[in-house]
């Protein structure tokens, strides 16, 4: 009976341990495509930076950059192993959501280098999603981080 008992009692612990080692993280693509509007008054500005969070790794942000075309078009594929958050800059900072298998598709105002606290050059928010999955989630994000902007600028730089 105690032999039993033992034997029970081990294989509770040696079943939990052995199939969390066996976890298998499969990471998939995220695709990011897009066209800058105006960029042929800001050439300058050829590349946009994209930001991932890392938290499987030692490294705390993995850092991808895309060319932006003479057309203004830009792409770009991440594996990514579980849905998050990430940010892009390109004048300011600017967080959307994805999971892997996702794609989003951006329209980005070049205009925004015109002055980078006025996050709606041209009467509009200068980024937009016009494509792919999680466009209601990314643009209720920009909604909200349009908001913030204006509320923060109204408060730091009219007082």
């Amino acid at each position: 009976m105690k032999i039993k008992l033992l034997f029970i009692v081990l294989i509770s612990i040696i079943i939990p341990f052995n199939t969390r080692s066996q976890v298998n993280w499969n990471s998939e693509n995220v695709i990011i495509k897009g066209k800058v509007i105006n960029f042929e008054k800001h050439k300058e500005h050829r590349t946009i930076e994209f930001s991932f969070d890392n938290l499987i790794s030692n490294k705390l942000q993995n850092i991808f950059v895309s060319e932006i075309d003479s057309f203004g078009n830009f792409d770009l594929k991440v594996p990514i192993l579980y849905t998050q958050d990430f940010c892009f800059v390109f004048g300011r900072y600017i967080h959307l959501l994805c999971s892997p298998g996702d794609s989003l598709f951006l329209e980005i105002d070049a205009d925004i280098f015109n002055n980078v606290n006025n996050s709606r050059p041209n009467g509009k928010y200068f980024v937009r999603i016009t494509g792919g999955n999680r466009i209601k989630d990314n643009t209720d994000l920009l909604l909200i981080q349009s908001k913030l902007n204006e509320f923060f600028n109204h408060l730091f730089l009219n007082s």
